[in-house]
């Protein structure tokens, strides 16, 4: 089991360079690439083109986001298959929960 109390996420910046404003606080590892992590995007900021490696699975916490065409709003989940190449773009202050299975492809970086 593994368990973090609120006061134990520590935000970071995001670990793609070149995305900047965006900041992240990893919560798992896994050893097939993947990772669990909550993300902050301040409005306006961007997260470029990219995709995975297998589905990634997102649940908004706050806020508006487009993500490949789609607009989220907080309570919205979503799930992007490894053969959607997507980028985000916060549209308000946004905060949400990623779930990556097998890692990021970032071809388009």
């Amino acid at each position: 089991m593994h368990h973090l109390k609120k006061s134990e996420i520590k935000y970071g910046p995001f670990p793609i360079p070149g995305v900047e404003n965006v900041t992240f606080a990893g919560l798992t590892e896994h050893p097939d690439g993947g990772f669990s992590a909550l993300i902050k995007m301040p409005s306006g900021s961007i997260i470029p083109k990219h995709g995975h490696q297998h589905f990634e699975e997102t649940y908004m916490l706050k806020g508006v986001v487009e993500c490949g065409g789609t607009t989220l709003s907080a309570g919205d989940y979503i799930r992007v298959d490894s053969d959607e190449q997507h980028e985000l773009k916060a549209i308000e202050d946004t905060e949400f929960l990623v779930i990556i299975h097998q890692g990021v492809t970032l071809d388009d970086i």
